[in-house]
């Protein structure tokens, strides 16, 4: 399982006598998922890296062709969405602001009934 957007390589050994006497491999890579994936040949490098694959689960086809016989191999990989962070209510990045501004409007409250209480007490007496 990779996670979307992480570097994803692929690589294939393989072998033919011909190769030898100067006969160039196809390599062709494919998705059932992100359609082609790479095509080069055996005069190139035999592995490379993506970092685009889609979200989903893959079976990942590579076939080796020299002109006239072609073998394949197939690989499942799943590639899962980034974890999103949850949001938070507040700027102290603990994710904790909410609590705090609640908190503090209740003392405000308190203070102010206080303050109306004693006010109201001393104008009767």
């Amino acid at each position: 399982m990779f996670a979307e957007g992480v570097n994803v390589t692929f690589s294939a050994e393989f072998s033919d006598p011909d190769t030898v006497l100067g006969q160039v491999l196809t390599i062709v890579w494919r998705s059932n998922v992100s359609g082609m994936l790479k095509e080069f040949t055996s005069e190139n490098a035999t592995s490379f890296t993506r970092n685009d694959l889609a979200i989903g689960r893959h079976l990942v086809t590579v076939t080796v062709s020299d002109g006239e016989q072609e073998r394949s191999a197939s690989l499942a990989i799943e590639v899962k969405a980034k974890a999103v962070p949850p949001i938070d209510g507040g700027d102290d990045g603990e994710g904790g602001g909410f609590p705090y501004l609640l908190v503090g409007m209740v003392l405000i409250v308190i203070v102010v009934l206080v303050g109306l209480l004693l006010f109201l007490r001393s104008r009767k007496g």
